[in-house]
C-alpha cells in the first residue's frame, strides 16, 4: 500500500512538472507571436525588445512566492495582452488580499459574503464588494 501512495504522490509530481513545462513553452510561443502581431510594422527591433521584456516579466512574475502563484494562474488569461498586465492583475489581487487580511473581525461575515458570491474574480473584487457595503453605509448616513 504504502509503495502505491509514493508512486502516485510521484506520479502527480511528475505530471504537475509537464504541464508546467507545457505552459511554459505555449507562453513562450505566445510573446513571441503576440509581439511580432503587435509590433510588425515597428521593426525587428521593436519585436526583440517586446519579446525580451515580456519574458521577464514573465521570469519576475514565476519567481513569486508560492502563496501569490493562485493569482498568477488566475491573471495568466489576461498573457494575450502582453505580461505586464498579467503583473498588473497580480500586483493588484496581493494589495487587496493583503487589505482584506487587515480588515477588522466585525468585517469577516461580509468577507465571507464577497468571496463565496465573487472569490473566483480574485481579490480585487472580494474587497470591492466589502467596500461597497461601507460605501452604501456612508451613504445612507448622509
Amino acid at each position: 500500500m504504502r509503495i502505491g501512495v509514493v508512486a502516485l504522490a510521484r506520479a502527480g509530481i511528475f505530471l504537475s512538472m509537464l504541464f508546467s513545462v507545457a505552459a511554459t513553452a505555449g507562453e513562450e510561443e505566445e510573446i513571441v507571436t503576440s509581439c511580432h502581431f503587435s509590433n510588425a510594422e515597428w521593426g525587428v527591433g521593436m519585436i526583440d525588445l517586446c519579446i525580451k521584456e515580456n519574458q521577464a516579466l514573465r521570469a519576475s512574475l514565476l519567481a513569486y512566492p508560492q502563496p501569490y502563484q493562485r493569482f498568477l494562474n488566475r491573471c495568466r488569461t489576461k498573457s494575450e495582452l502582453g505580461w505586464d498586465k498579467v503583473k498588473i492583475c497580480v500586483d493588484k489581487d496581493i494589495e487587496a488580499d493583503t487589505a482584506l487580511k487587515q480588515y477588522p473581525a466585525e468585517k469577516a461575515e461580509r468577507i465571507t459574503y464577497c468571496e463565496s458570491e465573487f472569490g473566483g474574480r480574485g481579490p480585487v473584487v472580494v474587497k470591492a464588494c466589502v467596500d461597497g457595503e461601507a460605501n452604501e453605509a456612508s451613504e445612507k448616513q448622509k
